[in-house]
């Protein structure tokens, strides 16, 4: 056997002292592995419901669409747009001809003025509608009405935004909650299994049993993973609402559990009808069309206009003259089809906004009516369920120990937990579907603010 060293391993072990670059490399690399641990171990703070509906509300294209509407709307409601202010203009302007002009008025009999080919102008003019029947008075009106309807409509905008964002967190943390039971239910039945197991290696149950148990456990499964994939859903819809470009996970949101439901509203359906701000939206439509109906029948009837201007004109030898010039002018339409027509149409819009408001009244009536008939029905549906849940509860128990004493077949008992199950989810669906149609009555009746939301769905209850 060979046992010669290798002929570098005599060399003696050279070490080289560090360098500043080495120092400065490895403290960096040693604060940026401590930033990291410690920002990995940071808690993370739950989003909780008043916060996703400030981040939506302040980041939402829906709530930033309204209001670059109503800015304009504001916009075009400022007194600078009315017919009634002055316009200002100033004109300069060089001119060549191939005859010779005059540069200034006659100013006196038998003194001609100066001719000159080339001919320099500076002109301020200013000009005002004195009186016009009132067309830019209701043309105003109009726009007043619009910048109202604007306002309105962003309200809602913000509304909606709120609804949308309280109704993610409500379906959410209804299927956490039934997630939370349906994995209970999961773990009961494969334990269960486990038992039928052992009970069939022993030939105490019959094949049929485990078989059962089986398809019990299955079934379980596969509805556990729906309600993943609807978890899912909802956590992409409250994504979009949030406009992030990642949907936030379940861990991430603060969910509440799902109580009792508040007492029903006791406004009637005309007062939730009479204070909708969709009525308000609509009638503020039929003011816009009316005001814009009188301002166009406004544009057959005479008008007077004032004006003022000041002219400096000069020739190729710059000697500069200077005029001014006030006058008035009274205009008279007398035949102008265009008019008629499009008056014609105005009124006809008028009047369809004006359908249309009543009908919006009728409709929201009806809506509320129907919401608050929607929400009694929900609140008797969670008084039935909870009776059942007791009634099928102290069922299970006795058919588990009636099973366990070989008098009964698994199945009955496999069935009864089954309608028990399904009575507990019909019972958070219906406290779900409570503090929803709550919302909507909000919305329709104007009243859901970011404080009332979180109210209305029970978060901490």
């Amino acid at each position: 056997m060979n046992t010669k060293p290798l002929s570098n391993s005599t060399r003696p072990l050279r070490i080289r002292p560090p360098r500043t670059g080495d120092l400065w490399f490895y403290g960096l690399l040693f604060l940026g592995a401590c930033t990291g641990a410690q920002a990995a171990s940071a808690p993370v703070t739950p989003l909780r419901l008043d916060a996703a509906i400030t981040e939506a509300l302040t980041q939402g294209s829906r709530v930033l669409i309204g209001a670059a509407r109503r800015d304009a709307a504001a916009a075009r409601a400022g007194w600078r747009t009315s017919t009634y202010v002055p316009a200002v203009d100033l004109t300069l302007s060089a001119t060549r001809s191939r005859y010779p002009r005059t540069l200034t008025s006659i100013r006196q009999p038998g003194v001609f003025p100066e001719l000159d080919r080339d001919v320099l102008d500076v002109v301020a003019q200013m000009r005002w509608t004195v009186w016009d029947s009132g067309q830019g008075r209701y043309e105003r009106r109009a726009v007043l009405s619009q910048a109202r309807g604007a306002d309105i409509a962003l309200e809602m905008d913000r509304m909606e935004t709120v609804e949308r964002v309280s109704e993610a967190f409500l379906r959410l943390s209804l299927l956490q909650e039934s997630q939370r039971v349906q994995h209970a239910h999961i773990q009961e039945l494969r334990r269960r299994r486990s038992d039928i197991r052992s009970l069939l290696e022993e030939g105490r149950v019959a094949r049929v049993d485990s078989l059962r148990i089986e398809e019990a456990v299955r079934e379980a499964e596969m509805r556990a993973e729906s309600l993943y994939l609807e978890i899912e859903h909802e956590l992409n819809q409250l994504g979009a609402e949030l406009e992030r470009e990642q949907p936030p996970t379940l861990d991430e949101l603060a969910l509440f559990a799902l109580g009792t439901t508040a007492a029903l509203p006791t406004a009637a359906a005309e007062a939730v009808a009479e204070a909708s701000p969709r009525l308000a939206l609509a009638e503020t439509r039929h003011e816009t069309a009316q005001h814009v109906r009188e301002a166009t029948r406004r544009q057959h009837r005479p008008r007077l206009t004032a004006f003022a201007e000041h002219r400096t004109r000069t020739g190729a030898d710059y000697d500069p003259d200077h005029e001014w010039i006030v006058g008035a002018a009274f205009y008279v339409p007398l035949f102008q089809p265009r008019l008629g027509a499009e008056g014609q149409a105005r009124s006809a819009e008028a009047a369809e906004a004006s359908l249309a408001t009543q009908q919006a009244r009728r409709a929201l009536r009806v809506e509320a009516a129907r919401l608050l008939e929607s929400m009694t029905l929900a609140e008797e549906r969670q008084a039935v369920a909870n009776t059942r849940i007791a009634f099928l509860e102290e069922m299970v128990r006795v058919e588990t120990r009636t099973y366990e004493e070989g008098r009964i077949a698994l199945s009955e008992v496999l069935a009864t937990r089954n309608r028990l199950e399904a009575a507990r989810a019909e019972r958070l669906g219906a406290v779900a579907e409570g503090r929803l149609l709550r919302l909507r009555h909000a919305v329709l009746e104007g009243s859901l603010t970011p404080e009332r939301a979180v109210k209305i769905t029970g978060e901490g209850s």
